[in-house]
């Protein structure tokens, strides 16, 4: 869904998404606490990422309950640094970057912006060699 989505976004084509309203209601049922990939799975910190910014491609980032998301990110993180998959295991390198990336998409505290799209910095983004 994602990258389905982020690639419309890169070319400028979101006007294409058929049944928009369909693809946002699926995304929103995707939070359960935290974020699942897929229905009847756990929720898992990295589909903060994936599923949030979908919903922010899509305009409608502000539905995110941001209370209950925030519990399960802090359930995932652990003690000495980084966040893990799920409560209770050890942390990870792709769960913490997706999971710090969701938190600056959040515009948390301490984060950068991002581009959503593309999963860089809004600063990255602004001196790469693809911006003219």
């Amino acid at each position: 869904t994602f990258c389905a989505v982020a690639a419309l976004q890169l070319f400028g084509c979101m006007n294409r998404i058929e049944r928009v309203d369909d693809l946002i209601e699926w995304c929103l049922s995707r939070q359960v606490g935290g974020f699942q990939g897929r229905r009847n799975k756990d929720p898992d910190t990295c589909y903060s990422f994936w599923v949030g910014a979908t919903l922010n491609m899509l305009g409608k980032f502000d539905f995110v309950d941001n209370a209950s998301n925030a519990m399960f990110h802090a359930s995932c993180q652990f003690m000495y640094g980084g966040f893990s998959k799920f409560p209770s295991i050890y942390p990870d390198l792709l769960h913490s970057f997706f999971s710090v990336c969701f938190l600056a998409m959040k515009g948390h505290s301490g984060f950068l912006p991002i581009n959503p799209a593309l999963c860089i910095s809004a600063r990255a983004n602004s001196v790469a060699p693809w911006v003219k």
